[in-house]
């Protein structure tokens, strides 16, 4: 039995797929699949090892631009690229020094709380003091008064 099969018979004996196994029959499942050249292979960022984070972050820190500083607040605060370029002014609360990333925004959809660290407020202080105007909802503005984008980090 090929291997395409084996895995579709046993997706369907245990009910995550109904019908006849396409797989079975010469011709079918070529009709259900993309062609191999055109599946795109995925090529990760290479990865910094964690001994060398220090001398980055030291080095990160005499960049200047909202670029970098949001790229600090990522590293501090774990998250995603898009919901660090998309954070609001209306989602960082300072007094409590926690940052509620909304459901909307999240990948898992549910409202993510993070807390900050005092490395992660001093960012946030540089970041106001970057913005062109005290009314930016964006945290990490970029032209126009809008948020930065991805590419920004």
């Amino acid at each position: 039995m090929a291997e395409r099969e084996s895995v579709l018979s046993w997706a369907t004996v245990r009910g995550y797929r109904p019908g006849d196994n396409p797989a079975r029959r010469p011709g079918h499942l070529d009709k259900l699949l993309p062609k191999r050249h055109k599946v795109q292979k995925v090529e990760h960022h290479a990865a910094l090892s964690y001994a060398e984070l220090p001398a980055f972050h030291a080095e990160l820190r005499k960049q200047a631009g909202m670029g970098a500083l949001a790229l600090r607040f990522a590293i501090m605060t774990a998250a995603r690229t898009g919901e660090v370029t998309g954070a609001q002014w209306s989602e960082i609360d300072l007094e409590a020094a926690v940052w509620a990333v909304p459901e909307g925004r999240m990948k898992a959809q549910r409202e993510h709380r993070v807390p900050l660290s005092q490395e992660s407020m001093r960012v946030l202080k540089a970041a106001r003091k970057h913005q062109s105007d005290e009314s930016v909802a964006a945290v990490f503005e970029g032209r126009r008064g809008k948020s930065m984008c991805t590419a920004g980090m």
